[in-house]
């Protein structure tokens, strides 16, 4: 269908903290003499909700795709035959403020962002070839109950106002700049409704418990009397007794009473309400306005909202800690998946680049966010400048840059998940897309070498443990962001390779060798130590592995001398993203089970037996039998996703799934069995594949099972066990392991 060429707004004044501007309804009478191949385009900005004859036909919440309409325009497109008829009929179209009036965003800029406007509207409607009708001066708005909403601060809604309907005439507005692009298949649904744990009294209202941290809205139900205003505050945790907000907001920085807080006024009778632009990130819900007779368990029911993506992960295991670690990490990631991967769904909801940089690989594994990753990468794209730099968020506004550069340990998300998206699908057609905006940035970065060739800007190891403040850090960006643009480098040139892009290919390794000559000459010592000698800096020099066969076993033995030595995890989000990997592929996963997962802190089962149902924000150590930080810091969000990246390691060196670079039907098989750990079963969709696979400790035996179209490369040892048998059995193939060494 071909877009429409005018927009049409209620009123160019933006909704605002001081002067609330209400959502408008927009209507649109037409008649029809045939339905057959009736479609519907419809771009609403910044989110809508389309009705046709009273019939609701939005494909999920938070419609359309989020972007900045600067670069990109997103509409929908409806096959709408079943929702109309011949003769008469009504188009309806609800507007809510969504990124295109984010005040919420103005810590971020948003909202003084130059395509930041009031709600705007653009529609046409077509039976067969023939084009009905399209926005303009004809149709009418009026102002709906929704009286102020903000994607971050919340929804109000004043039911006595449904039956108010005086209709104006829409007026014409300008036209994004953009580039318009249909949402095809991107939405954002309703998983599941959870019914409260608990309803407890507290101050002048009433608490519900849901028992999980994730993201969504709740629904309100209840008879009311006209006029009942009830307030619905969202959080994560108690602190000292008291409802923490200091973890879901900016503090004084943030509008008093806004944050994470939806009001409804009620009509007489019986009340359902639902928000409709808007989410939170929450466990807790505090409630003022509830009479007692009405502070019931069906007054309230959360729903769980992300990324319409299909989980592709089922695991199960003796050890319940395991178990619910990986629940955590695929929880946290739909918490965090709206369109793409966000910081947190209470604070920020911002699509920062190295969150899924760090994120990418394990969310792949967890549920089919490739073709969302795909589109996100289309917005990076259209977000780099044309020098190749690259924005810390995306979407974003101007704040963007001039907040300062992000680095190669953010910007190398371009890069990874082209990387990742290539692993997992064997798609060479994603490198095709991606490989002129990754040479594009790998030139940036080799401009912003210093005079010793090497890099040092940006971002860099955050929310390292044992430190108190969230940059703080003893791996400077000198030694992670030359060691990660390295790895970007070498990604680059396989994935260069891979498409018989020469020129690219020999860039990227003339780049890459000219960083590790630096990296050599100033950065290492003659032991093959990093300088300074940090757990995060040697182990992502392992990994980059610049060295030959003696100078880098000599460089994993000072890693394990320090792990040992230090005996817990000293690392930012960089550092523990690498360290099983790097140590279950030198043969020591015992010793990274031991240091990761560990009920001490700084191991990921110190969380889970903190009762977290979601993935910190940052690994922090916390007084007994509370959420208070020993260090006395500021507490962080409880709920995001870039720690999940343990989810890969146990699927990859636990469960012992890899797949084998450059050959997509094959499989290494090289499971890892844990101490403590008798039986573990895992299904996973991999690269449009199904796999089913279950081991069980049988005395000294391990008996695995595999069910695959892959061909299979087992490991003759395996967790202390050698491989002994090998048979086919109607569930696939088993593998028998025997003499796993308990001491």
């Amino acid at each position: 269908m071909k877009f429409p060429q005018r927009f049409i707004c209620a009123t160019e004044e933006k909704n605002g903290y001081d002067k609330h501007t209400r959502a408008p309804y927009f209507r649109k009478n037409f008649t029809l003499n045939e339905r057959k191949d009736a479609k519907l385009l419809i771009c609403g900005l910044g989110f809508y909700r389309a009705f046709l004859n009273g019939k609701e036909i939005t494909k999920g919440r938070l419609a359309p795709y989020i972007s900045n309409t600067g670069e990109v325009v997103y509409y929908d497109v409806y096959q709408v035959d079943k929702f109309v008829k011949k003769g008469e009929n009504t188009l309806t179209v609800l507007l809510g403020n969504g990124l295109q009036n984010g005040i919420g965003g103005e810590i971020w800029g948003f909202d003084k962002a130059t395509w930041c406007s009031s709600p705007k509207l653009a529609v046409s409607f077509s039976v067969g070839e023939k084009l009905i009708f399209e926005t303009d001066e004809t149709f009418e708005w009026c102002a709906s109950p929704i009286i102020f909403d903000d994607l971050w601060a919340g929804e109000h809604y004043d039911a006595r106002l449904e039956v108010e309907e005086t209709w104006n005439r829409a007026l014409l507005t300008e036209k994004p700049k953009g580039e318009t692009r249909e949402a095809s298949g991107f939405c954002v649904q309703v998983k599941k409704e959870i019914p409260p744990k608990s309803v407890i009294s507290y101050k002048n209202g009433y608490i519900y418990d849901f028992g999980l941290n994730t993201s969504g809205v709740c629904r309100l139900k209840i008879n009311a009397k006209a006029g009942q205003k009830i307030s619905l505050y969202h959080f994560e945790i108690f602190h000292n007794g008291e409802i923490c907000t200091e973890n879901i907001s900016f503090g004084k920085r943030t509008r008093e009473n806004y944050w994470q807080r939806d009001e409804y006024i009620a009509k007489g009778g019986e009340n359902v309400y639902e928000p409709s632009f808007t989410y939170h990130g929450f466990r807790y819900v505090y409630v003022e306005g509830l009479m007692e007779t009405q502070a019931t368990k069906s007054a309230l029911t959360m729903l769980v909202m992300t990324a319409g993506a299909q989980p592709t992960l089922s695991f199960s295991c003796s050890d319940k800690r395991l178990e619910k670690l990986i629940s955590m990490a695929v929880n946290s990631n739909q918490a965090n998946f709206f369109y793409y991967p966000t910081d947190c769904p209470h604070r920020e909801k911002n699509g920062w680049t190295g969150d899924a940089m760090l994120s990418a690989e394990q969310m792949l594994l967890s549920a089919d966010y490739g073709k969302y990753l795909k589109e996100w990468l289309f917005c990076l794209r259209k977000a780099q400048r044309e020098n190749g730099d690259l924005p810390r968020i995306v979407p974003t506004c101007e704040w963007g840059f001039t907040s300062g550069d992000s680095g190669p340990c953010w910007d190398g998300a371009l890069v990874e998940i082209v990387y990742q998206l290539y692993q997992k699908h064997n798609e060479k057609g994603i490198i095709k897309d991606n490989l002129s905006a990754i040479k594009r940035y790998l030139t940036y970065l080799s401009t912003r070498r210093n005079e010793k060739g090497l890099l040092a800007f940006g971002l860099g190891d955050r929310e390292e443990t044992f430190t108190n403040e969230s940059s703080a850090h003893n791996t400077p960006n000198i030694v992670t962001d030359t060691l990660t643009a390295i790895e970007l480098c070498q990604k680059t040139e396989i994935m260069a390779n891979e498409i018989a892009d020469e020129k690219a290919a020999a860039f990227a390794k003339n780049f890459k060798e000219e960083l590790a000559l630096a990296a050599k000459m100033h950065l290492i010592d003659a032991e093959q130590k990093i300088r300074p000698f940090t757990q995060t800096g040697q182990c992502m020099l392992v990994s980059v592995g610049i060295f030959n066969g003696e100078e880098q076993e000599r460089a994993f033995k000072n890693l394990v001398s320090l792990l040992k030595k230090d005996g817990v995890v000293k690392m930012g989000v960089l550092g523990y993203r690498k360290l099983f990997e790097v140590l279950a592929e030198n043969g020591e996963t015992e010793l990274a089970c031991q240091l990761l997962l560990t009920e001490k802190y700084s191991g990921y089962y110190y969380y889970v037996n903190k009762g977290m149902t979601s993935m910190p924000e940052s690994f922090l150590d916390y007084e007994e039998g509370s959420f208070v930080r020993k260090d006395g810091g500021k507490m962080l969000g409880l709920n995001h996703h870039w720690y999940g990246h343990i989810l890969a390691s146990v699927v990859k060196y636990i469960v012992g799934l890899r797949r084998i670079d450059g050959d997509k039907k094959r499989i290494e098989l090289a499971p890892h069995f844990a101490k403590g750990i008798d039986e573990m079963t895992l299904a996973l969709d991999y690269a449009d594949e199904k796999i089913k696979l279950s081991w069980k400790k049988q005395g000294g035996r391990y008996a695995l099972n595999i069910k695959t179209t892959y061909d299979i490369v087992p490991y003759t040892e395996a967790g202390g066990c050698r491989l002994t048998k090998t048979s086919k059995t109607r569930q696939g193939t088993q593998y028998l392991y025997e003499g796993r060494d308990e001491t």
